[in-house]
Protein backbone atom coordinates (compact mmCIF):
# COMPACT_ATOMS: atom_id res chain seq x y z
CA UNK A 1 0.00 0.00 0.00
CA UNK A 2 0.94 3.54 -0.48
CA UNK A 3 0.50 6.97 0.47
CA UNK A 4 -1.87 9.06 -1.24
CA UNK A 5 0.06 12.14 -0.51
CA UNK A 6 3.44 11.18 -0.62
CA UNK A 7 3.70 8.44 -2.04
CA UNK A 8 5.61 6.51 0.08
CA UNK A 9 4.87 2.84 0.95
CA UNK A 10 3.34 1.96 4.11
CA UNK A 11 2.78 -1.39 6.18
CA UNK A 12 0.30 -1.92 8.54
CA UNK A 13 -0.14 2.00 9.49
CA UNK A 14 -3.19 3.86 9.33
CA UNK A 15 -1.12 6.95 8.75
CA UNK A 16 2.06 7.89 6.65
CA UNK A 17 5.26 8.46 8.84
CA UNK A 18 6.20 10.97 6.28
CA UNK A 19 3.49 13.33 5.95
CA UNK A 20 0.91 12.19 8.26
CA UNK A 21 -1.69 11.13 5.29
CA UNK A 22 -4.59 8.86 6.79
CA UNK A 23 -4.37 5.70 4.39
CA UNK A 24 -6.72 3.23 6.03
CA UNK A 25 -10.04 3.46 6.84
CA UNK A 26 -10.80 6.76 4.45
CA UNK A 27 -14.52 7.67 4.79
CA UNK A 28 -16.31 9.17 2.04
CA UNK A 29 -15.91 12.50 3.39
CA UNK A 30 -12.26 12.41 3.90
CA UNK A 31 -11.74 11.77 0.05
CA UNK A 32 -13.84 14.89 -0.73
CA UNK A 33 -11.66 17.03 1.30
CA UNK A 34 -8.58 15.56 0.25
CA UNK A 35 -9.83 15.71 -3.85
CA UNK A 36 -11.25 19.47 -3.30
CA UNK A 37 -7.87 20.18 -1.90
CA UNK A 38 -5.86 18.44 -5.22
CA UNK A 39 -8.42 19.79 -7.35
CA UNK A 40 -6.68 23.06 -7.21
CA UNK A 41 -3.85 22.80 -9.57
CA UNK A 42 -1.51 25.88 -8.88
CA UNK A 43 -3.08 26.69 -5.61
CA UNK A 44 -0.91 26.73 -2.44
CA UNK A 45 -1.27 24.17 0.89
CA UNK A 46 -2.97 26.99 3.18
CA UNK A 47 -5.62 28.50 0.90
CA UNK A 48 -8.77 27.91 1.86
CA UNK A 49 -11.04 25.48 0.22
CA UNK A 50 -14.70 25.69 0.00
CA UNK A 51 -16.10 22.04 0.67
CA UNK A 52 -19.73 22.60 1.18
CA UNK A 53 -22.25 25.71 0.85
CA UNK A 54 -26.05 25.17 2.09
CA UNK A 55 -29.28 26.81 3.74
CA UNK A 56 -32.58 25.60 5.04
CA UNK A 57 -34.36 23.04 2.94
CA UNK A 58 -38.07 23.00 1.75
CA UNK A 59 -37.82 19.92 3.41
CA UNK A 60 -37.19 20.67 6.55
CA UNK A 61 -40.58 22.46 6.44
CA UNK A 62 -42.51 18.86 6.12
CA UNK A 63 -44.71 19.11 9.40
CA UNK A 64 -45.89 22.36 8.20
CA UNK A 65 -46.29 21.24 4.57
CA UNK A 66 -48.35 18.21 6.18
CA UNK A 67 -50.38 20.68 8.14
CA UNK A 68 -51.44 22.72 5.07
CA UNK A 69 -52.29 19.28 2.71
CA UNK A 70 -54.25 18.39 6.03
CA UNK A 71 -56.08 22.50 6.38
CA UNK A 72 -56.65 22.00 2.63
CA UNK A 73 -58.35 18.61 2.19
CA UNK A 74 -60.77 20.04 5.17
CA UNK A 75 -61.25 23.37 3.70
CA UNK A 76 -62.22 21.85 0.20
CA UNK A 77 -64.52 19.13 2.10
CA UNK A 78 -66.20 21.45 3.71
CA UNK A 79 -66.82 23.61 0.59
CA UNK A 80 -68.14 20.86 -1.00
CA UNK A 81 -70.23 18.85 1.16
CA UNK A 82 -70.91 21.44 4.19
CA UNK A 83 -73.97 24.29 2.85
CA UNK A 84 -72.98 26.55 5.46
CA UNK A 85 -72.46 29.67 3.10
CA UNK A 86 -69.61 31.11 5.47
CA UNK A 87 -67.78 27.95 4.92
CA UNK A 88 -68.52 28.26 1.33
CA UNK A 89 -67.17 31.75 1.06
CA UNK A 90 -64.27 31.83 3.05
CA UNK A 91 -62.66 28.27 1.77
CA UNK A 92 -60.56 29.43 -1.25
CA UNK A 93 -59.13 32.27 0.13
CA UNK A 94 -58.47 30.74 3.37
CA UNK A 95 -56.42 27.93 0.77
CA UNK A 96 -54.42 30.50 -0.28
CA UNK A 97 -53.34 32.30 2.47
CA UNK A 98 -52.44 29.21 4.14
CA UNK A 99 -50.00 28.53 0.85
CA UNK A 100 -48.82 32.05 0.65
CA UNK A 101 -47.91 32.21 3.93
CA UNK A 102 -45.87 28.21 3.94
CA UNK A 103 -44.08 30.05 0.96
CA UNK A 104 -42.86 33.03 2.59
CA UNK A 105 -42.36 31.26 5.54
CA UNK A 106 -39.58 29.10 3.78
CA UNK A 107 -38.54 31.96 1.45
CA UNK A 108 -37.88 33.66 4.87
CA UNK A 109 -35.86 30.77 5.86
CA UNK A 110 -33.91 30.37 2.59
CA UNK A 111 -32.62 33.94 2.54
CA UNK A 112 -31.82 34.77 6.32
CA UNK A 113 -29.90 32.28 6.75
CA UNK A 114 -26.52 30.29 4.64
CA UNK A 115 -24.05 28.14 5.36
CA UNK A 116 -20.27 27.66 4.51
CA UNK A 117 -18.09 24.90 5.02
CA UNK A 118 -14.30 25.22 4.12
CA UNK A 119 -11.58 23.27 5.54
CA UNK A 120 -10.47 25.79 7.86
CA UNK A 121 -13.95 27.37 8.53
CA UNK A 122 -17.52 26.66 9.05
CA UNK A 123 -18.69 30.16 8.72
CA UNK A 124 -22.85 31.00 8.54
CA UNK A 125 -24.66 34.54 8.09
CA UNK A 126 -28.04 34.90 9.70
CA UNK A 127 -30.58 37.43 8.97
CA UNK A 128 -32.34 39.53 5.96
CA UNK A 129 -32.08 43.17 6.57
CA UNK A 130 -29.70 43.25 9.43
CA UNK A 131 -27.28 40.61 8.81
CA UNK A 132 -24.93 39.02 11.16
CA UNK A 133 -21.64 37.61 10.26
CA UNK A 134 -19.61 34.68 11.90
CA UNK A 135 -17.31 31.35 11.83
CA UNK A 136 -15.81 28.94 13.33
CA UNK A 137 -12.22 28.05 12.72
CA UNK A 138 -12.75 23.76 12.48
CA UNK A 139 -9.66 23.49 14.54
CA UNK A 140 -11.81 24.66 16.94
CA UNK A 141 -14.61 22.35 16.81
CA UNK A 142 -15.06 19.97 19.90
CA UNK A 143 -17.57 17.91 18.47
CA UNK A 144 -19.62 17.52 16.16
CA UNK A 145 -23.42 15.19 15.68
CA UNK A 146 -26.58 15.45 13.81
CA UNK A 147 -30.30 14.57 14.84
CA UNK A 148 -33.47 13.34 12.28
CA UNK A 149 -36.53 10.97 13.35
CA UNK A 150 -38.36 8.76 11.50
CA UNK A 151 -39.74 10.98 8.22
CA UNK A 152 -36.92 13.05 8.62
CA UNK A 153 -34.47 9.92 7.46
CA UNK A 154 -37.20 8.91 4.67
CA UNK A 155 -36.64 12.32 2.93
CA UNK A 156 -32.97 12.58 4.22
CA UNK A 157 -33.17 16.08 6.13
CA UNK A 158 -32.39 17.01 9.82
CA UNK A 159 -29.93 19.32 12.32
CA UNK A 160 -26.32 19.10 12.22
CA UNK A 161 -24.98 20.15 16.25
CA UNK A 162 -21.70 21.90 16.27
CA UNK A 163 -19.99 22.39 19.77
CA UNK A 164 -16.64 24.15 19.86
CA UNK A 165 -14.21 26.23 22.16
CA UNK A 166 -15.40 29.25 20.44
CA UNK A 167 -16.23 32.05 22.90
CA UNK A 168 -18.71 33.50 20.78
CA UNK A 169 -20.69 29.72 20.15
CA UNK A 170 -20.22 28.37 24.27
CA UNK A 171 -24.01 26.96 23.48
CA UNK A 172 -22.95 25.34 20.31
CA UNK A 173 -24.71 26.25 17.15
CA UNK A 174 -27.37 24.24 15.15
CA UNK A 175 -27.80 24.08 11.39
CA UNK A 176 -31.75 23.06 11.09
CA UNK A 177 -33.11 21.95 8.40
CA UNK A 178 -29.91 20.52 6.35
CA UNK A 179 -29.94 18.11 2.99
CA UNK A 180 -28.41 15.32 3.56
CA UNK A 181 -27.14 15.82 7.03
CA UNK A 182 -24.81 12.24 7.17
CA UNK A 183 -22.93 13.45 4.68
CA UNK A 184 -22.92 17.24 5.76
CA UNK A 185 -22.10 15.76 9.35
CA UNK A 186 -19.25 13.69 8.15
CA UNK A 187 -16.95 16.53 6.11
CA UNK A 188 -17.20 18.64 9.26
CA UNK A 189 -16.04 16.19 11.25
CA UNK A 190 -13.06 15.15 8.66
CA UNK A 191 -12.46 18.41 8.15
CA UNK A 192 -12.03 19.07 11.94
CA UNK A 193 -9.71 15.87 11.88
CA UNK A 194 -7.76 17.01 9.05
CA UNK A 195 -7.20 20.48 10.74
CA UNK A 196 -6.38 19.28 13.80
CA UNK A 197 -3.70 16.95 12.04
CA UNK A 198 -1.97 19.32 10.38
CA UNK A 199 -1.53 21.56 12.65
CA UNK A 200 -0.31 19.01 14.67
CA UNK A 201 2.32 17.92 12.26
CA UNK A 202 3.14 21.70 12.09
CA UNK A 203 3.69 22.13 15.63
CA UNK A 204 6.26 19.41 15.71
CA UNK A 205 8.50 20.49 13.11
CA UNK A 206 9.01 23.70 14.74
Amino acid sequence: MHCHGCGRRIVDEAYCPECGERVLDEPRASRAVRQERSGLRGASQDEEVTLWAGSFSWKGLFRELAAAVAATVGLIYGKLNILEPTVQQFAVPAIGVIWLALGLWLVYQKLSVSYRLTDQRLIHERGILYRRFNRIEVIDIDDVGFEQGLIERVIDVGRIRVDSSDVSHRRGLLLNGINRPRYVYELIDEARREERLRYGLHVEAI
